[in-house]
């Protein structure tokens, strides 16, 4: 008996780990698979924070969305995650020139070199994700330009400094957070001429009205 439970402890945990990494999976596709997959995991995420429902998915709910500082949900029970420590969770809304920044994602205890090789297999295209030679951080990219619609999403590396006029980059990436040398995020960005459309399409959580 006491095998049999053990065993049904050990198949437990063994499926909430596959949930965790699918969830870091689900986000590295920068897409609404994301959502839905909080959404359909909100009673297992409870030890993390609350998974509300808002627009048409569910998602983790910050402070705010524009102001500095109250752009984080920090969980009050760590992810795990192929030995990583998942803490908290972010979302930003920007304006840059040319339109906006909305990006998001989670926040890890670890260091940069570490998070990326634990990541690497687990990510959606990962032998796409490079190390950008001046900055040191990890990035993925594609970019959508709106007068070649029908192309999609082109797998381009951009370059630094804001997306060109008509276009939009999308980037997974994973860098250093400023303020805090022990945290490291490992996130999406939609950048340049997000359309109501794309938002619709790409993060159906997110409030098109938000300032």
């Amino acid at each position: 008996m006491r095998r049999l439970v053990l065993g049904l402890a050990l198949a437990s945990a063994a499926t909430a780990a596959c949930a965790q990494a699918s969830l870091l999976t689900g986000l590295s596709r920068c897409d609404a698979s994301f959502f839905k997959q909080l959404a359909a995991q909100k009673d297992e995420l409870k030890p993390q924070g609350e998974v509300k429902p808002r627009a048409a998915a569910a998602t983790f709910i910050v402070p705010s969305l524009t102001q500095e500082g109250n752009r984080r949900l920090m969980f009050g029970q760590p992810l795990r995650v192929n030995g990583l420590l998942v803490v908290g969770y972010v979302d930003e809304l920007t304006p840059i020139p040319g339109g906006v920044d909305i990006s998001w994602g989670f926040l890890i205890r670890s260091k940069l070199p570490e998070v990326a090789a634990a990541l690497k297999g687990v990510i959606w295209d990962g032998q796409r994700l490079r190390r950008d030679p001046q900055e040191g951080y990890f990035v993925r990219s594609e970019v959508w330009r709106h007068a070649s619609a029908a192309a999609g999403w082109i797998k381009d590396a951009t370059e630094n400094g804001p997306p060109k006029p008509g276009t939009v980059e999308r980037v997974f990436m994973i860098e250093p957070v400023e303020d805090d040398p022990g945290l490291v995020r490992a996130g999406c960005a939609l950048q340049g001429d997000v359309t109501r459309e794309m938002l619709l399409e790409l993060r159906p959580d997110f409030p098109i009205d938000a300032k």
